[in-house]
């Protein structure tokens, strides 16, 4: 579980859940929930489920095209670190 802790840990785990993701090029959006990230991914071949539990996830749901990332109560601020670094447009 990610911890609501320091903001240099928080960047830490959002950048490993970038490079477990497949990079900034294997994913097209983010969005969460209370608990959880939703990554949009083109390939899930390039998902390494196990770096991610390593980044903290308590758990990992990975679909075609979807990674679902249960993170615990960091969820909301990883999501904005992750739209930040990744610079893409957020979920409205």
């Amino acid at each position: 579980m990610i911890k609501s802790g320091d903001e240099r840990e928080l960047d830490t785990a959002a950048r490993k859940i970038i490079a477990a993701c497949g990079g900034r090029a294997n994913i097209s959006f983010v969005d969460s929930s209370i608990s959880r990230l939703e990554i949009q991914i083109l390939s899930n071949n390039l998902v390494d489920v196990a770096a991610l539990r390593e980044a903290g996830a308590i758990s990992v749901v990975l679909e075609k095209t979807m990674v679902q990332i249960i993170v615990g109560e960091t969820a909301q601020r990883l999501h904005y670190l992750l739209v930040q670094i990744l610079q893409i447009v957020p979920a409205t």
